[in-house]
């Protein structure tokens, strides 16, 4: 599946190597057999008063007439249905996906079309235009795919360095990742580390593993005037320090676990007391910026986790630059 929106809903995919698009219950079938495997093929559906054709690499399938009321209140999927069904997900890459409402860019009458030979660009009418290209908000370690919900998003407001950080607005915006293995900490070692700016000072969800419904994966928060760490469910709250920072600031924020040794630290410097933990974390999906204290309202930069290294157990130097790309 390409893009669905399940309301009243236009659907596209490939079924034995021939693409189609789905209007409701109607369904516009491209020329057969004409996608290859382990090659880009370009497909692309158009519809001009009620006439519908769908093409691949420059050829048509059949012209048919349809004149459904396209609407939808869901989000559009890209890649999967909806509904994340595993069976509707393809292995494949795309490029260049770009959605234009109120514009037929090739004409329907016309067998055949011209395949781009240059990136989609941003012409008139375009509502949706994904080049896939220079993200601004990914995993450096290409382990994670990042799902940005609400309003998070790529800032030049403010930022550590580099001139850009990710901006929480406080009410709907985090980030979103599977669950992954680099949650899954055990009883072993860890580093969770980044650095915040908060545009106001109020409890807020630095990190978690789980988003609070996984029993024993991990949460992180600003609270109650506290930095505090533990395990959601059970076993609770294991470290928490008492805090007060400044909004407008950058903080470099960090909890590290050393055998059952747990600390957190802020700028470097231990905030609060050690505690014990041999906790076994389990893994869950990231969330950033959102979980059971509320929304983060301010800017992340640089969130990494480590599983199997303490990188602090003692006072250091705060970063004095950009973590390391891989």
């Amino acid at each position: 599946l390409v893009i669905t929106n399940n309301q009243n809903p236009q659907s596209g995919g490939t079924t034995s190597n021939t693409a189609n698009v789905q209007f409701g219950a109607t369904s516009i079938i491209g020329p057969a057999n004409a996608v290859v495997q382990n090659a880009w093929n370009h497909i692309a559906v158009v519809r001009s008063s009620g006439s519908v054709r769908v093409y691949v690499n420059g050829n048509g399938g059949t012209q048919t007439t349809n004149t459904s009321n396209v609407t939808g209140s869901y989000a559009p999927a890209i890649g999967a249905l909806y509904t994340h069904a595993a069976s509707a997900t393809p292995a494949c890459y795309m490029s260049n996906m770009r959605l234009i409402k109120g514009t037929a860019v090739y004409s329907p009458a016309s067998s055949t079309i011209t395949v781009p030979t240059a990136p989609l660009t941003n012409i008139t009418n375009t509502s949706l235009l994904l080049n896939f290209t220079n993200a601004g908000i990914y995993d450096a370690t290409s382990k994670n795919d990042l799902e940005t919900v609400g309003a998070a998003s790529i800032s030049t407001a403010q930022s550590k360095w580099g001139g850009s950080s990710m901006v929480f607005n406080g009410s709907t915006s985090y980030l979103l990742g599977p669950a992954a293995k680099a949650n899954d900490f055990g009883t072993g070692d860890f580093t969770i580390e980044t650095w915040i700016y908060f545009s106001s000072v109020a409890n807020g969800q630095i990190a978690s593993a789980g988003g609070g419904p996984v029993s024993g994966a991990y949460y992180w928060q600003f609270y109650t005037s506290q930095l505090q760490f533990g395990a959601n469910t059970s076993p609770g709250q294991l470290i928490a320090a008492n805090w007060s920072p400044s909004s407008g600031v950058w903080y470099h924020v960090a909890v590290t676990r050393s055998g059952t040794t747990l600390r957190q630290f802020v700028n470097g410097t231990q905030l609060g007391t050690n505690a014990t933990s041999s906790h076994s974390f389990v893994d869950a999906s990231t969330q950033i910026g959102y979980g059971g204290a509320g929304y983060f309202n301010g800017y992340i930069q640089d969130f990494r986790t480590t599983k199997g290294i303490a990188r602090y157990t003692s006072n250091f130097t705060a970063p004095t630059a950009a973590f390391p790309t891989l």
